[in-house]
C-alpha cells in the first residue's frame, strides 16, 4: 500500500470519527458551560445543547447498547 493511499485512508477515518463524536463533544462542552453561565449566555448554551441533542441518533445508541447487553 502506498503512503499516499494510507494517508488518505487515515484522513477519511479521522473525518468519520470526528463527524460521529462532534455532537457528543458539543453536548458535553455545552452542558459544562451551562453550569457556569447566566443571562443571555445561558440561553445561548441551552440552544447549543438542544442542537447537539437533535444531531445525536439516540435510537442507534439504544440499539448498540441493546446488542452489547444481550
Amino acid at each position: 500500500m502506498k503512503l499516499s493511499s494510507l494517508t488518505q485512508l487515515c484522513y477519511r477515518r479521522w473525518r468519520l470519527l470526528r463527524y460521529q463524536f462532534s455532537p457528543w463533544l458539543m453536548l458535553a462542552i455545552g452542558s459544562f458551560n451551562l453550569l457556569f453561565s447566566s443571562g443571555v449566555k445561558r440561553t445561548y448554551h441551552k440552544i447549543h445543547c438542544m442542537k447537539a441533542m437533535s444531531r445525536i441518533d439516540f435510537v442507534g445508541v439504544c440499539k448498540t447498547i441493546d446488542d452489547l447487553l444481550w
